[in-house]
């Protein structure tokens, strides 16, 4: 997989080879670019063509402002453990950027930029199994650590709710991102589904550029830079020329595959992934298999 990337005041864009490389006749021997190549202003997004990517890296850096924060945890509880904001008079604080939070339960100073998050959001399952895979926190804001103490003092920087007392704070999740990403395809046997995509309330109609949940993580042997192709299942059709006795024979047609990912977060048994690229909206229980 080959990426070229423009880095510019107006923002990030990403073109493929395909969009720089103009379609003239070509030596096979010594392939020549034209001399100057047209550049169109795009909307960020992550553009892949599907050529080999091992060995190929991603500064992650320029991926970041497409990732939407979320925690993934195995249990519960863990959320319950997290330092929280102290009550105030009213039992509410305010949210606007500068305000000041007072919380406990910060042992040292890991970041100075916090994640605030107002609630666990969503328990996820395994389709098949309805096994518990784990629980997902989205973040409301972010906060920077002013002075460590009980309670350390934290400013705001920036709310998209009310920060209420009892909110809890983590490590800003960009921050704890590799550097950069050596993309790899998956070896793993097992495969996975999607069961969540951040652009829409529904989970549905993600694209090239949106976040998935899958429902792999170490435990399948997923690590981050893993790539991975996306499937949609298909379809089970009855043949009514292939009777077997009185019924008509269940005919399952093969998986087609429509996109493919790139694990940048893992966990022990979900995983958070980029859509590289597809040819079709990502709709939930798409499967994910080794390319």
């Amino acid at each position: 997989m080959r990426f070229s990337w423009i880095i510019g005041t107006v923002g990030i864009f990403v073109l493929s080879l395909s969009q720089i490389v103009q379609a003239t006749p070509q030596s096979a021997k010594s392939p020549k670019a034209p001399k100057s190549a047209q550049i169109i202003k795009l909307k960020p997004q992550i553009r892949a063509e599907a050529l080999d990517n091992r060995g190929v890296t991603i500064p992650l850096n320029q991926i970041k402002p497409f990732l939407q924060r979320s925690l993934i945890l195995d249990k519960q509880k863990q959320f319950e453990q997290m330092p929280y904001v102290l009550s105030e008079a009213e039992g509410r604080v305010l949210s606007g950027p500068g305000s000041i939070l007072y919380v406990r339960g910060v042992k040292d100073k890991e970041e100075s930029l916090y994640d605030i998050y107002s609630k666990v959001g969503r328990t996820y399952r395994h389709p098949k199994t309805n096994e518990i895979l784990g629980f997902e926190a989205f973040a409301i804001g972010t906060a920077n650590l002013q002075a460590l103490g009980d309670p350390a003092t934290f400013e705001i920087q920036k709310a998209e709710e009310v920060v209420e007392s009892g909110a809890r704070l983590a490590p800003s999740f960009a921050a704890e991102l590799p550097v950069d990403l050596q993309l790899k395809p998956a070896d793993t046997l097992a495969e996975g589904y999607v069961l969540a995509a951040k652009n829409s309330m529904t989970g549905m109609g993600a694209g090239s550029g949106n976040v998935v949940t899958i429902s792999m993580g170490h435990r399948e042997g997923l690590i981050e830079g893993h790539t991975l192709a996306i499937y949609r299942p298909g379809k089970v059709l009855a043949d009514p020329m292939g009777k077997k006795g009185w019924r008509a024979e269940k005919v399952s047609l093969p998986d087609r595959r429509i996109g493919q990912l790139l694990v940048f977060q893992s966990y022990e048994k979900l995983s958070l992934a980029l859509i590289l690229d597809s040819t079709e909206s990502i709709d939930l229980l798409d499967k994910v298999k080794r390319p």
